[in-house]
């Protein structure tokens, strides 16, 4: 059995998280089994590998493997992604109707506080110590205000768009997961049988 080594990974620029992540399981260096494939195939990013470790040919290889469980994965995930979508895409609707008035108030908030400042400001220049400052609060005061308000407005609308979506995305994992779970094995496994050929 051929191993890898967290060398190889670092000498390929895997990512931090994956670094990580193979230090914690293997240390300095793994075997590369079936076994393991299979216990980490949802945890490493295969397809890195994948294009990261392997020659052109054995690349191409690895890819007409995992072709059909992708497809399974693909078919399988459609209709629950369709009806997340369709979940989706009122709520988002909502979401941002009921945000974009509260965005605009603030913006005509912090508009009218910015002039009057500047009026300010530019009318009385030899008495700007006195005059900026009380106008400069005036500003921040009414930019805090609407931007509480739409923060408020803002989080309301995510919350009621993140409960609408919950059940269609819960469904949707549910769906995928089984098709995820076999595709990312069947991959990990192709890699090893690959990678140690």
């Amino acid at each position: 059995m051929k191993t890898i080594t967290l060398q190889q990974l670092i000498d390929k620029n895997a990512c931090n998280d994956q670094l990580e992540l193979f230090k914690k399981h293997f240390k300095k260096e793994g075997e590369v089994t079936r076994e393991k494939a299979l216990k980490y195939a949802q945890v490493f990013d295969f397809k890195w590998a994948a294009n990261n470790l392997l020659d052109d040919t054995q690349k191409n290889l690895y890819d007409e493997t995992c072709a059909p469980a992708l497809k399974l994965y693909n078919e399988t995930c459609a209709p629950a992604w369709k009806l997340y979508e369709e979940t989706r895409a009122p709520a988002l609707k909502l979401y941002e109707e009921t945000s974009a008035p509260a965005w605009k108030l603030y913006e005509e908030a912090c508009d009218t506080a910015s002039k009057l400042y500047e009026e300010t400001r530019a009318t009385a220049w030899n008495l700007y110590e006195e005059t900026s400052a009380p106008a400069w609060n005036l500003y921040v005061e009414a930019c805090a205000t609407a931007w509480k308000l739409y923060n408020e407005t803002r989080d309301t609308a995510w919350k009621l768009y993140d409960e609408t979506c919950a059940p269609a995305w819960k469904l949707y994992d549910e769906t995928c997961a089984p098709a995820l779970k076999l595709y990312e094995e069947t991959c990990a496994v192709a890699f090893v049988d690959v990678y140690n050929s």
